[in-house]
């Protein structure tokens, strides 16, 4: 009797462990699975998330390019104009928007009107040329930034800066203070920090950009046109779906 029972606890202990190895194998399976899953999910994640940064920093371009042409300057001086307003505090969007209103009160004082107008008079800055062509933006900056440098009256040099540049002109000032010097240093730094690209360069990321953005919307047109298409062979689908329930339903005395 006790070599039969000690014969079915080694017969019990030897299914006990090939059960748990059975089941660590198991474990060991699971585990691999999970591992590989996650390693999949966080490539996905990686390559989603570097295809996000990639599409934003060509968004970023492609609004500084248009930007460019849309204030009268260049896609370097914009950069290094936006770099120059960052060492002052300025971010890049209210440079921007600055910018453009300095642009649209020289062309209002080049057919003499203007809120501006007393202020271009006032201080002596021209906005045209001897042959009565408008001059650059960037021109007309740097005599702006001279005229802020020698002002000693802040509150004349902040109601300069609300004229010509609007809302943003106060925070405009700490970029102007140093003179057109100062701020084509800061520009100049730009460069050696290699922080400007070519207009070339931005001419192909727009370029880019936009085929993207062409592509995205002849996607989007083809799969809204496709499920119209479909939307009569849906309808029936469903009506026949919605028969074949009533059918089942009246046929099990519902």
């Amino acid at each position: 009797m006790a070599s039969a029972t000690a014969k079915y606890v080694i017969r019990l202990e030897d299914k006990t462990k090939r059960a748990f190895k059975a089941i660590g194998r198991s474990l060991k399976k699971v585990t691999r699975a999970i591992f590989s899953m996650k390693t999949g999910l966080i490539s996905a994640a990686g390559i989603a998330g570097l295809g996000f940064l990639i599409k934003r920093s060509m968004d970023a371009t492609d609004e500084m390019a248009k930007m460019s042409r849309a204030i009268g300057v260049s896609v370097e001086e914009l950069q290094g104009l936006r770099h120059a307003a960052a060492l002052g505090g300025l971010q890049a969007t209210q440079l921007d928007k600055a910018v453009q209103k300095l642009a649209i009160n020289m062309a209002d004082m080049s057919r003499g009107v203007g809120l501006a107008k007393d202020v271009f008079e006032k201080h002596n800055i021209s906005v045209t040329r001897a042959d009565g062509s408008l001059r650059g933006v960037m021109e007309v900056m740097g005599d702006v930034a001279d005229v802020t440098a020698g002002m000693t009256n802040e509150t004349e040099k902040a109601d300069l800066a609300y004229k010509l540049f609007g809302a943003r002109g106060a925070k405009m000032i700490n970029m102007l203070n140093g003179g057109s010097a100062a701020m084509r240093e800061a520009m100049k730094e730009a460069e050696r920090l290699g922080l400007v690209m070519s207009a070339e360069t931005a001419q192909g990321v727009e370029d880019a950009n936009d085929a993207i953005t062409r592509l995205g919307s002849f996607l989007t047109s083809s799969f809204t046109r496709g499920v119209a298409e479909l939307a009569p062979a849906i309808e029936r689908v469903t009506e026949a779906i919605m028969q074949w329930v009533d059918f089942k339903v009246e046929g099990a005395g519902g």
